[in-house]
């Protein structure tokens, strides 16, 4: 893994802010290797900059260097939010608050849906724009149990719509990243048990929504999933996030710590956990045999760092399992929540800051 800006974290608040934007590297690192299209950074765009930056060795920066990453990093917490609210809640507003989602989730191909759907009422179908935003935040789905995986992206993916009188149908996009918020604590308490690998892996079949000669139909999808990113949201003292990362070819590593954090913990421990999952084929219409959409899509690689290039892979870390449209309307601008509901510029060089 390469050099990241927590070397230089002084504080809570700053270590948690490294911890986040690690994961962020992380997944455009898997986007990179892929050949998917990556974030726009803009020069003004503190967060992700410092995410992607080519940060120097910490025993041999210099102080001014030192000084100007630490105002870097104060600079990207007011931008995030508040020092208080970094201290508090890193995920809310680093992996998934305001900026990034505007930024990285809301990325056509991390969106788990469209925007333009389908809207059907009185036996009238039309275009429906739920608008990036709704759908980016969408994207982020709350698991109970890990047994239902599968069953709560086909879930979230099914047609849904406002009591009787209305109901949306999704066009499917099945994303790069399909990312989970799984508070185990009920489930653990419980008696809930993993069985080896249910976390590694998962697939899922959902129907898609085309209109044409004034018909909808529902073909099916098929896609699957691999574990990228386990982290831990919550710990103890204040203690910055922990992640692990997963490797395309299964391998799996942690980060550098400074000592004070341990990467030897289970997701069975009852916590809060983020999970982003990502997509290991490309989608397909069942029965197709050919090339997806997806499959013919340019990918050019940016010089951000190879997964396989860290220090840490040829470690044993700990396995997952171990110790035209028309706006939404109000009313449906954002999908009923239920409890088990079952463009882009490459740069040639990593950013400085």
């Amino acid at each position: 893994m390469p050099l990241t800006p927590s070397d230089f974290a002084a504080d809570a608040a700053e270590r948690k802010l490294c911890a986040g934007l690690e994961v962020i590297w992380w997944l455009t690192s898997l986007l990179a290797e892929s050949g998917a299209p990556l974030p726009i950074v803009s020069a003004s765009d503190i967060p992700l900059r410092l995410a992607l930056a080519d940060i120097p060795d910490f025993k041999t920066a210099s102080p001014e260097t030192k000084q100007d990453i630490r105002n870097t990093m104060r600079d990207c917490i007011r931008t995030l939010g508040s020092e208080e609210d970094m201290y508090l809640n890193l995920f809310r507003h680093i992996l998934e608050g305001e900026h990034i989602t505007q930024r990285f989730w809301s990325m056509p191909n991390n969106l788990i849906y469209d925007p333009i759907s389908w809207i059907a009422k009185d036996d009238v179908i039309r275009p429906y724009n739920l608008g990036t935003d709704v759908v980016a935040a969408d994207g982020l789905l709350e698991l109970f149990n890990p047994e239902e995986l599968s069953g709560t992206v086909e879930q979230q993916l099914s047609p849904w719509g406002n009591g009787e009188w209305v109901t949306v149908h999704c066009v499917l996009s099945p994303p790069t990243f399909i990312r989970f918020l799984w508070d185990n604590t009920e489930w653990v308490y419980g008696g809930g048990k993993l069985r080896p690998g249910e976390l590694s892996t998962f697939n899922i079949r959902v129907q898609d929504a085309h209109f044409e000669n004034g018909q909808l139909s529902h073909p099916i999808v098929t896609a699957s999933y691999r574990l990228a990113c386990l982290a831990r949201c919550r710990s103890k003292d204040g203690q910055p996030v922990s992640a692990h990362y997963h490797m395309p070819d299964g391998h799996s590593f942690f980060p550098r710590t400074d000592g004070k954090l341990s990467q030897y913990w289970s997701c069975t421990d009852p916590g809060s956990y983020y999970l982003v999952y990502q997509k290991s084929h490309e989608s397909r219409l069942e029965g197709s045999s050919g090339q997806g959409a997806d499959d013919q899509q340019s990918g050019l690689i940016v010089n951000v760092p190879d997964p396989a290039e860290t220090p840490h892979a040829n470690q044993d870390p700990p396995h997952p399992d171990s110790h035209p449209s028309e706006s939404a309307p109000a009313q449906l601008a954002k999908r009923p929540k239920a409890r088990n509901r079952l463009a882009f510029r490459h740069h040639p060089h990593r950013y400085s800051l």
